[in-house]
């Protein structure tokens, strides 16, 4: 906890690059957290879109709990009120991006994008922070407009860096630059692949349902004009009939 605090303060401080280093030795200490960064990583990388959710979800709770700790470091709150604070940013923005489709896809590609910049360049000045995070806004915009190919792209190259550092680190690679570069390319590349078959499927799948409603339907409204016009013979025969009983009435 406090370890989270400090982390928090440095942030609040605008110190990235001391906070992205002191994950790094966690890193290399623990084989943990370097685990779970692989696996959400893959996660992200080849099923973005379609646990956008989740995922947007995930977010609302790290985005809004950083919110309420930003905001009660700001008023000076005690630890009780700055958990509350934390708590209720957290339920905020998991409602928000959970339910509303396109306010998660928002919020989940402006931290994605901007985290991955900041994990990347690892600013040390407020001006740099603030281009990283006008830069993660500007991506966010367009994703929450165009949606799922921009999630797919966005989700698989910053899971791919998520993932790809994360092995890297595992398998005690990471000292050469190029084998994480190429590894982080090749994961981006392949879940950008399975993403967009994957949706791909989906559209197929959507497209044979709506053949065969438009098939069923018409074949309803054939079988209705074969009805009618049966129906129509039946009273054309019946006419026949009832002036030829009268013809021979008259005769």
């Amino acid at each position: 906890m406090d370890e989270l605090m400090s982390m928090m303060y440095q942030l609040a401080d605008g110190e990235t690059a001391q906070v992205v280093q002191s994950i790094q030795e966690t890193m290399q200490v623990s084989i943990v957290p370097a685990v779970v960064a692989a696996v959400l990583g893959l996660v992200i990388c080849f099923f973005g879109l379609k646990l956008i959710r989740i995922l947007a979800a995930i977010t609302g709770v790290c985005l809004g709990a950083g919110a309420g700790l930003a905001l009660s470091f700001a008023f000076g709150l005690q630890e009780a009120a700055v958990l509350a604070a934390a708590v209720v940013g957290a339920v905020l923005f998991a409602c928000l991006g959970a339910i509303l489709r396109r306010v998660g896809g928002f919020l989940f590609i402006w931290v994605l994008t901007a985290g991955a910049l900041e994990w990347i360049l690892m600013p040390g000045t407020l001006s740099f922070h603030l281009i990283c995070l006008g830069v993660g806004l500007v991506l966010a915009v367009i994703a929450a407009i165009l949606m799922d190919p921009i999630i797919i792209v966005f989700s698989s190259i910053g899971g791919g860096i998520m993932s790809g550092v994360a092995v890297s680190a595992l398998t005690g690679l990471d000292l050469n630059i190029l084998i994480t570069y190429g590894a982080c390319a090749a994961l981006a590349i392949l879940g950008m692949v399975v993403q967009f078959m994957m949706k791909s499927r989906e559209v197929g799948k959507k497209e044979k349902r709506f053949s065969e409603a438009v098939k069923e339907e018409k074949s309803v409204e054939t079988e209705v004009e074969k009805a009618r016009m049966l129906l129509d013979d039946d009273l054309t025969d019946l006419d026949a009939g009832e002036e030829t009983e009268n013809n021979t009435e008259e005769k």
